[in-house]
């Protein structure tokens, strides 16, 4: 099977983890700063307005809008470059769901009839073969999809709640035969140790992981 390169801010390797780690948004991040900043400046100005003039203590109360008001253009900037990579990411999830066949949505496994039987009056016919070899591509970009995904996660670039809602589409998807068989042929054909998908793999239902390492010592035996 063809796959395409990953994407090239892919890192090569991870250590596994069978958590995810408490990650604070970067949009978090600045607002807690900002919170310090102010309580900082609120301590400034008690002390000011008791050793100096009013004139001083205002000039500090001034300081204090002015750094309030950088901290909020700065949170409504990180939210809005996060909001518009999740709808991305959001944009390409429907287009690869969209163009893979149905059956790789069922639970059973039980469906092989081509799709091509119930195609457009006039459209090209398509062979089992010829789709389930589109529909593997399609699962490749799918699973450098997720595994993005869970990179931007990492760098604090989609918010939790987003990215706690994708995670477990992500399982429950994984959890699929079709993507499970799917997902354990990339990695018998990459080796057991390697670290192409190693974001994604952190998140694997354990189910999978155990099925992939029997493989890998079947294959090895």
């Amino acid at each position: 099977m063809d796959t395409p390169a990953p994407r090239r801010w892919q890192r090569t390797s991870e250590p596994a983890a069978t958590q995810e780690r408490p990650y604070f948004d970067r949009a978090e991040l600045v607002i807690y700063c900002g919170c310090g900043l102010v309580a900082l400046l609120l301590l400034m100005v008690a002390l000011e307005g008791q050793t100096a003039g009013r004139a001083d203590a205002l000039n500090l109360v001034n300081t204090l809008f002015a750094g309030l008001g950088l901290v909020a253009v700065a949170a409504a900037i990180l939210l809005q470059h996060q909001s518009t990579l999740e709808a991305e990411f959001g944009k390409e999830y429907r287009e690869i769901a969209g163009a893979l066949p149905v059956r790789v949505w069922q639970k059973e496994p039980t469906v092989t009839t081509s799709e091509s039987s119930i195609a457009e009056p006039g459209a090209k016919a398509t062979t089992d073969g010829e789709l389930d070899e589109s529909a593997k591509r399609l699962a490749y970009r799918y699973f450098d999809l997720c595994n993005t995904q869970a990179l931007a996660r990492q760098q604090r670039r989609i918010s939790r709640k987003t990215w706690r809602v994708w995670r477990d589409g992500i399982r429950d998807n994984l959890e699929l035969p079709w993507f499970a068989a799917r997902y354990i042929e990339l990695h018998e054909a990459r080796g057991s140790d390697s670290a192409h998908f190693a974001f994604l793999d952190q998140h694997v239902p354990a189910g999978l992981r155990a099925k992939i390492a029997r493989a890998g010592a079947d294959r090895n035996g």
